[in-house]
This record gives C-alpha cells, sequence and structure tokens, in this order.
C-alpha cells in the first residue's frame, strides 16, 4: 500500500508487463529466545470485479512508524497525480493502454510486499485497465489514493486540491520518484530484490526518457 498522507505542501520537484516483486523483512532480536515471525501472506487470486469504486479494507492497517519510513511513498503519489494531471489527453487517447501498464507497474512493485499486494488487489478491482480518458485517470487514482487514506486512518483530501499537480514540472518529479523508488534495502537478504527493482527502475525511466515530452510543462530534456 502506498503512503497515504495527503499531499498539501508543494514538493520540491514538481506495451510492456513487469512481474511483481515480493519484499519481506524480519526484525532483528537480541532475546537468547528466537523470536519467529509470521510470514507475509501472499496476495489472493481476485475474482471478476465491476467498475464501480470499491475501497478495499483490512482489519491490520499498516503500523504509523513503518509508514513514516516510506521515504517512497509522498515521491510516488505525486508521480501518479502528476501523471494524470499533465498527461496529454490525445497521447493518452492513442496510448492508453501503454500508459495504464506503467502506472499498474510501478503500483505492483513497490517497496513494500503489503503495499504492492493491497495496490494490485485495488486496482484490479476496480477495473483500472477499463480507464478510458484523462479524467477517468484522474478520478481513479484520487479514489485509490483516499481509499489508501482511510484504510491507514489518515484524513482525506478533498479533490479541489488536485489542481496542486498543475504546477508540477513532470521531469523533476520523475527523477524524485526514481530516486526514491530505487533505493536499496539496508536488508541483505533482499539484495534479488533490490536487484530485480533496479531492473524495473531502468524500464521505468526509458519510458519516461521516450514519453516525457507528451506531458505538459516537460522540460526539453529528460536526464
Amino acid at each position: 500500500m502506498l503512503n497515504g498522507s495527503s499531499v498539501v505542501a508543494a514538493m520540491p520537484f514538481s506495451k510492456r508487463k513487469f512481474s511483481s516483486i515480493t519484499l519481506s523483512s524480519q526484525p532483528i532480536s537480541f532475546n537468547t529466545r528466537p523470536v519467529i515471525q509470521p510470514p507475509q501472506p501472499r496476495p489472493t487470486a481476485i475474482r471478476p470485479y465491476t467498475r464501480n469504486v470499491r475501497h478495499v479494507t483490512e482489519a491490520n492497517p499498516i503500523n504509523v512508524d513503518h509508514a513514516a519510513k516510506m521515504v517512497w511513498g509522498k515521491p510516488t503519489w505525486y508521480l501518479l497525480h502528476t501523471m494524470a494531471e499533465k498527461i496529454r489527453a490525445d497521447f493518452f487517447a492513442i496510448n492508453r493502454s501503454d500508459v495504464l501498464q506503467t502506472i499498474y507497474t510501478i503500483c505492483i512493485n513497490l517497496p513494500c510486499p503489503t503495499c504492492s499486494g493491497h495496490a494490485k488487489e485495488y486496482l484490479t478491482k476496480n477495473q483500472f485497465f477499463q480507464v478510458r480518458t484523462k479524467d477517468e485517470l484522474k478520478s481513479c487514482l484520487y479514489h485509490f489514493h483516499n481509499a489508501v487514506n482511510a484504510r491507514k486512518g489518515v484524513r482525506i483530501f478533498p479533490a479541489e486540491q488536485l489542481s496542486q499537480y498543475s504546477q508540477a514540472i513532470p521531469a523533476q518529479i520523475v527523477e524524485q520518484f526514481l530516486i526514491a523508488y530505487s533505493r536499496k534495502s539496508k536488508n541483505i537478504r533482499l539484495i534479488a530484490d533490490d536487484m530485480h527493482r533496479q531492473s524495473v527502475t531502468a524500464q521505468i525511466r526509458a519510458w519516461f526518457q521516450r514519453n516525457i515530452q507528451y506531458f505538459d510543462g516537460a522540460v526539453s530534456q529528460f536526464p
């Protein structure tokens, strides 16, 4: 699940399918008797769904202390909302499947296994790939963000605040996202997962390098 904290203050940065990754971590115990942690549950198969927005809820929300460490959360939300706000409607109409697949890939490869599972479940249940227009994309991501906020007990942010993303500079937003998204874990057991996410990050970067000019306000060259 993405970090659902509302984005109020301005940030300092304004058709391929990829596999989702599963990252796991286990706290270290210094007690003489080892502490056994239960395994992370794997996302269950998703049944067919309708297009109505469905808020996915769980009995066990993400721990607030853990959520505070999700340095990738805010840059990820800022990127998703900026994409929806700044993408050119004509480009989206022609390349809809490719754009949606890129967003989906970002969401199911988060540096958090639980968050990735929640994101995949929500997007599937709410027929994400049936989004047809730019306005529908903006609405879908807005409801997605607030579903996350509701799950975490964070206040819902009003739709009027979506206008703040019109001031974002897409190339800067993408670069800040990639830095946070590709940050390596300190857990030596997650080396393979880090390597996989580095590969996914490179593919996402390449996609934006090819298409950044189709977002309003983009600079002439993407880093």
